[in-house]
């Protein structure tokens, strides 16, 4: 019933520029209740421009009727959001899991998933009509080398998070972070975890870090931090993460402009966990 509810709904023939502008609005209604939930707080520059690029592609799919190769293009660019929803459920899930916010957590989610959702399944249905031999290969190829520098990412974590789990010194990490410009990257990020950036849809996420960067996101889900309580207990505690921070990147600032440091600047640097 659904089913063919949402057929009739998707074949129901409307002027070009209506679509554009329901296409509009849904994007900016989906960024307009990121900002008020605070969901993915503030997106790192690269996720952000996919979410742009995604969002431009998804507006600007009906006007392209008359060139159907570009058409085909940026259709495949907008089913990128099937990642990012893939995103969104775990960093969601995992924080109503460890949070026990349920069912008031479900109720969020689904608030902050329903205008997504309705674009992926406008996007769907998009790819749908044009399922055909020549788009589902080159649809294919795109999402297979997504999933491969998705585990490429994933592992580059893992190896990353075992070498800080074994140094014990500044110059160790040091050394770490030198050995590339990948090394380098995931050094940052995990020294970084929970007062620069954020790992799941919670409260304080241990402190209060505004930035989010999917693939450390889903690195600490997959196999934890390597700097935390079981695994490295002499700095697993805000101060030092910071000091090792400001060693390792004394140009980088620490405190971050967000919603949440502004409303309690006093509550910037303190470990929240030591009072739930």
């Amino acid at each position: 019933m659904l089913n063919k509810l949402y057929k009739k709904l998707t074949l129901v023939k409307l002027p070009i520029w209506v679509k554009v502008l329901l296409s509009l609005i849904f994007v900016c209604l989906t960024a307009v209740i990121n900002e008020l939930g605070q969901n993915f707080c503030q997106p790192v520059p690269w996720f952000s421009e996919l979410l742009i690029l995604i969002g431009v592609c998804f507006i600007t799919y009906p006007m392209l009727c008359r060139f159907k190769k570009i058409q085909k293009i940026v259709l495949a660019i907008s089913s990128l959001l099937l990642w990012v929803q893939f995103f969104a459920l775990i960093f969601s899930i995992n924080g109503i899991y460890n949070d026990g916010l349920m069912p008031i957590g479900l109720l969020f989610v689904a608030y902050i998933l329903f205008f997504p959702t309705l674009i992926l399944l406008i996007t769907l249905r998009r790819i749908e009509r044009n399922w055909f031999r020549g788009f589902r290969v080159s649809f294919a190829v795109l999402h297979i080398i997504v999933l491969l520098l998705f585990i490429l990412a994933i592992f580059n974590y893992y190896v990353t998070s075992k070498q800080i789990q074994s140094a014990k010194t500044i110059n160790q990490y040091q050394e770490i972070k030198n050995q590339s410009a990948i090394s380098n990257y995931f050094v940052e990020r995990i020294v970084g975890l929970h007062f620069i950036y954020h790992t799941r849809l919670c409260v304080y996420d241990s402190w209060r870090p505004p930035l989010l960067d999917p693939i450390i996101s889903l690195g600490y889900t997959f196999f934890g931090d390597p700097l935390s309580e079981i695994r490295n207990p002499i700095l697993d505690n805000l101060e030092d993460r910071i000091k090792i921070y400001k060693a390792l990147y004394p140009n980088k600032p620490i405190a971050q402009s967000c919603k949440c440091s502004q409303a309690t600047p006093e509550n910037y640097y303190i470990d929240m966990r030591k009072y739930d």
